[in-house]
């Protein structure tokens, strides 16, 4: 008995312990590259826009996959059939020309000549949606080739 008597408590303290432990915190699965809450106060630098309001952008980099620009600009048609709502389109590129031919998209196309915006966002994938709110809080974000069907229509239903 005596030999059993500090198995048992042994025992007995570690599940007491397993119990008493907090559970992790849960990882924020929809906000994986927390950016949601953080400003963009940059934007104003390269839309110019006299009245704030909420904005949907599509912010790419002249080096992202042609595919994944493409997408991007999939979206941006959908975006404005559905939604009657422009998407305002930014890019580092001087000259996105090319872009614009290949995907029959002729509205205009805003330059961060400065890459202030990726800058500001600690140089976040691209090409990257983004719904930003007239205080310029980003409210969701979805990467179009990378992001979850769910999360498109998560972005879509905030419209």
């Amino acid at each position: 008995m005596r030999k059993i008597f500090p198995i048992l408590l042994l025992c007995f303290l570690s599940c007491q312990s397993v119990h008493e432990k907090s559970e992790p915190e849960q990882v924020n699965e929809q906000d994986y590259l927390h950016l949601v809450g953080q400003s963009v106060l940059s934007l104003d630098s390269v839309i110019d826009s006299k009245e704030k309001h909420e904005e949907i952008v599509l912010l790419y980099h002249p080096f992202d996959c042609g595919t994944c620009i493409d997408s991007g600009f999939v979206y941006t048609k959908k975006i404005a059939e559905s939604k009657k709502r422009k998407t305002r389109i930014i890019t580092i590129m001087n000259n996105p020309a090319m872009e614009q031919k290949r995907n029959e998209y002729f509205e205009y196309i805003y330059i961060d000549r400065n890459d202030r915006i990726r800058k500001e966002l600690k140089y976040v994938q691209t090409p990257i949606f983004l719904l930003i709110d007239s205080t310029r809080i980003i409210k969701d974000y979805f990467l179009p080739n990378n992001s979850e069907p769910y999360e498109i229509e998560r972005f879509m239903s905030k419209l």
